[in-house]
Parts: structure tokens; C-alpha cells; sequence
């Protein structure tokens, strides 16, 4: 199973960035995938999901991966 990354940016309730830009559906930059992929054996815990993303304001990038 892969390690469990779970940053805290763009993970609220508008997709805040720690710079303060938030999603484009709340006045923000927003932010760009770099990199998701996933897949799901139909398990419980059976599957992996990973999701990379940039800042638009900031240009940091950030991983949801579990």
C-alpha cells in the first residue's frame, strides 16, 4: 500500500492554498494538476489514488496521495 500524503492545502471548503489563493469558484487563481492517477481493486483498502497539484499564485506544489 502506498504511504499516505495528505497535505492541507486546497483541502477546505474553498480550496485554500497557505498563500490565501483559493478555488476559482471563490474568486481565486486556483490551482492546475500536475499529476492524478488512480485505481481501485473493489476491496476495502484495496486501491490508491494520488493527486498532484500546482498553485496558480504561488506555484508550490502539493500531493493528495493514499
Amino acid at each position: 500500500m502506498a504511504k499516505e500524503i495528505r497535505d492541507k492545502v486546497f483541502q477546505d471548503e474553498k480550496c485554500t492554498c497557505d498563500c490565501g489563493n483559493t478555488h476559482e469558484l471563490y474568486g481565486g487563481k486556483g490551482y492546475t494538476t500536475i499529476d492524478c492517477e488512480g485505481y481501485s481493486n473493489g476491496q476495502v483498502n484495496g486501491g490508491f489514488y494520488k493527486h498532484t497539484v500546482k498553485c496558480n499564485c504561488c506555484e508550490k506544489e502539493y500531493t493528495l496521495q493514499f
